[in-house]
């Protein structure tokens, strides 16, 4: 922050950060808007410029959202993984791993980080994959626990670069008994560009999918 100085005819370029549970609203150049952008280059500078960023509070973007698990015990619903208590309080809880959870978040958002936490009493551990997708048929693998870290209050935080709709998690192994259980699920980022195909059909046959289909840029799109 404040005014710096730059060599006449050099580059400089900026690098903008969010803190935790934040994002990047706003960057203007000049008082000229650029976008969300994360770094910004001056290129052969011969005048005096300016730079500022504002930033805005993260949405918690799987909060209530739909969300399912491959199978439900003891009535530990698959809700309970990303509804508002985070806590050991609320917790899907899935019978005999492997099992698999998953949200949806209704929309396709370039993702930045995923907070999960398991159900945590400073003496069990879980391993994991989490995986995402934008059509919920072709899922990547995005991050992944493999080690025997205790399972904690904080939960584990895992910084990513992904579009996505789906988040799948598949729990794998918990060292206390055969089940596996998600207490809070959260996933932050921001509504992904996308193309709109509007989709109709006349009488004597369809089309699949139907609606207003969005697109990445870029991205196939089969009908």
């Amino acid at each position: 922050q404040g005014a710096l100085r730059v060599y006449d005819g050099a580059d400089q370029t900026f690098t903008i950060a969010a803190k935790s549970d934040f994002q990047i609203a706003d960057v203007l150049v000049d008082d000229v808007s650029v976008g969300a952008v994360s770094t910004y280059t001056f290129t052969g500078v011969t005048a005096p410029h300016s730079i500022s960023a504002t930033f805005s509070v993260s949405s918690h973007l799987a909060l209530n959202k739909p969300s399912y698990g491959e199978d439900v015990y003891d009535g530990h619903a698959a809700v309970f993984a990303n509804d508002a208590d985070g806590s050991n309080t609320n917790f899907w809880q899935g019978s005999q791993y492997p099992k698999w959870w998953k949200v949806d978040l209704e929309g396709i958002y370039n993702l930045t980080r995923i907070v999960i936490r398991n159900y945590a009493d400073n003496a069990r551990f879980y391993r994991y994959n989490i995986e995402a997708s934008t059509d919920d048929v072709t899922y990547t693998q995005i991050a992944a626990k493999a080690n025997d870290n205790i399972a904690t209050d904080e939960g584990d935080t895992y910084t990513i670069s992904t579009p996505a709709r789906f988040l799948r998690v598949n729990m794998i192994y918990h060292s206390n008994n055969q089940t596996v259980t998600i207490s809070d699920f959260r996933a932050y980022g921001t509504a992904a560009a996308s193309n709109d195909i509007t989709v109709t059909s006349g009488n004597g046959g369809g089309i699949s999918p139907v609606g207003t289909v969005k697109v990445l840029p870029g991205a196939n799109q089969t009908f």
